[in-house]
């Protein structure tokens, strides 16, 4: 893992070029933004930036967040995410390649208060987290994948896709695509698992899942799943329907609150039934 004391280095654990970067926008006491001086292994030293942190392998994003926030001496508030932005930095060296996709989440204390956020306060975040880049020699790879995910409920039915094989019914939602912004993933996800397409789609939060398992494929990972949550809406009364073929979901539906103790259902569905339920 590279000391504090040198510039971030990107965090590909993926192999195709993706850093996930957490940020927190809290009020400083003149009413504007808290933030850092820029340091010392940033060129542009004469602007300053907000307190945020390179996501390490593993670790929430609210962690990570409260690790950029006592990194700069400030007591960590109950945070929220505000939003999230996509970039892609060209690729270095003669070689070429897609780029390094760079997902920045931005949390603040208090988002009924927008506080205005100049892109280059957003950079030189502090290394990556407590756990390093590269898994132990011989150990499963280290994967990192973000996705965006929405919780869709109408009539007393929530929409949810079912995971191919038999598999525990979950949100809509899933992989983030190389140099996607999310608010285009969730869409597109959405549609390609249920036919129906969102109306409106509010960030309401971010999350994560760490474990070892086999993927899709049968491989052994060691896995980090990065949710980007939100709420949503769809007035398309069509039935919903699968429309990705061989994909990771083979059935949608409106399922009833009551039906819900009834099937299987992932950790993710839980956890939103819990926290807007």
């Amino acid at each position: 893992m590279p000391s504090s004391s040198a510039g971030p280095d990107p965090v590909d654990l993926t192999g195709s070029g993706r850093r996930i970067e957490v940020y927190v926008a809290l009020a400083a006491p003149d009413g504007g933004l808290h933030t850092l001086p820029a340091p010392d292994h940033d060129p542009d030293r004469s602007c300053d930036r907000l307190p945020g942190a390179v996501l390490g392998h593993g670790e929430a994003p609210l962690s990570a967040a409260a690790r950029a926030l006592n990194g700069s001496g400030r007591a960590g508030p109950p945070l929220l995410l505000r939003e999230v932005r996509s970039r892609v930095e060209p690729a270095r060296g003669p070689a070429g390649g897609p780029g390094m996709h760079v997902i920045q989440l931005v949390f603040q204390a208090d988002r009924s208060r927008p506080l205005p956020i100049d892109p280059q306060l957003l950079r030189s975040p502090a290394p990556a987290g407590p756990v390093a880049a590269s898994g132990p020699a011989g150990g499963p790879p280290l994967v990192q994948r973000p996705g965006a995910y929405v919780f869709v409920e109408r009539d007393g039915e929530v929409l949810l896709s079912r995971v191919a094989g038999g598999g525990p019914w979950m949100l809509p939602g899933g992989g983030i695509d190389h140099g996607e912004h999310p608010d285009d993933a969730v869409r597109r996800e959405t549609f390609e698992e249920t036919g129906l397409r969102l109306d409106d789609a509010r960030l309401v939060g971010a999350g994560s899942r760490h474990f070892t398992g086999l993927s899709p494929l049968r491989v052994l990972e060691n896995f980090h799943a990065v949710r980007i949550l939100y709420t949503g809406r769809i007035t398309d009364r069509s039935r919903p329907q699968v429309q990705e073929v061989d994909g990771s979901t083979d059935a949608a539906a409106w399922v009833p609150r009551a039906e819900l103790a009834r099937i299987p259902l992932a950790d993710l569905v839980r956890d939103a039934l819990e926290r807007w339920g």
